[in-house]
């Protein structure tokens, strides 16, 4: 098995299952396999937790008591429910990432890969809460978005899809982090822990929001087919 993939060969499906029922089979695999997603549930635990202390801490307003709305009378429940799914799903990957990235590296970095991927979850869910999420999806210019920093002043929905708002910012956290988690494995043994918290920092909270997104959002350049799209929905009656 080594050998074919020392000569560049790729592994044939029955050996690649044969090699993964080794591996559930031996302990410290399913051990860190354990650790993995308890530290990644933890990690958005204490995320969701900062940006709740930060939120009624820094940004919370009362308001006079206004007539009773009933949270169908603006919430699709059947988008926000699929919304949901779909983030968790994709959250899902983070696991099959890091499996994939301690997998291909060596025995000594097994432990920094995990912890890494760990930390930049946390990291990105930070970033792209007080600004990430801002500079992709809020209104703005063809550049840059400049509302909406650390979830302020955000609507109940986005935009005119009737899906809570928190649920689309699960959804997009959960991408931008798989964004994160995937290309780190190219700095494995290459860079030492600071040198992916600056990674981290600089895609989840600029390159991944600005570069990749924010081309075909509300105050982007126009002519898109994302575009045209929302004004035609926006002006709908």
């Amino acid at each position: 098995m080594f050998a074919r993939l020392q000569k560049g060969k790729k592994l044939p499906l029955a050996e690649k299952f044969t090699r993964l029922k080794i591996r559930l089979s031996d302990p410290e695999w399913r051990r860190y396999g354990k650790l993995l997603f308890a530290g990644k549930a933890v990690g958005v635990g204490l995320v969701l937790l900062i940006i709740t202390v930060i939120s009624s801490l820094f940004f919370g307003r009362v308001f006079a008591a206004d007539a009773e709305v009933k949270a169908a009378d603006i919430v699709n429940p059947i988008n926000t429910v699929w919304t949901l799914v779909a983030a968790f799903l994709v959250f899902g990957m983070q696991v099959g990432f890091t499996m994939l990235e301690a997998g291909f590296c060596r025995s000594r970095e097994t432990v920094n890969v995990l912890m890494e991927c760990i930390v930049d979850t946390c990291l990105c869910g930070l970033l792209f809460f007080a600004f990430g999420f801002a500079f992709m999806f809020s209104h703005g210019n063809g550049f840059i978005g400049y509302h909406w920093f650390f979830l302020k002043d955000v609507p109940a929905t986005y935009e005119t899809t009737g899906v809570a708002f928190l649920a689309f910012w699960l959804f997009q956290f959960a991408f931008a982090d798989t964004c994160s988690t995937i290309t780190s494995g190219a700095m494995i043994g290459r860079t030492g822990f600071v040198g992916d918290l600056l990674y981290s920092v600089a895609v989840s909270g600029f390159i991944y929001p600005i570069c990749f997104g924010r081309r075909d959002r509300p105050g982007s350049t126009p002519g898109t087919k994302v575009q045209a799209r929302w004004r035609r929905s926006n002006d709908a009656p």
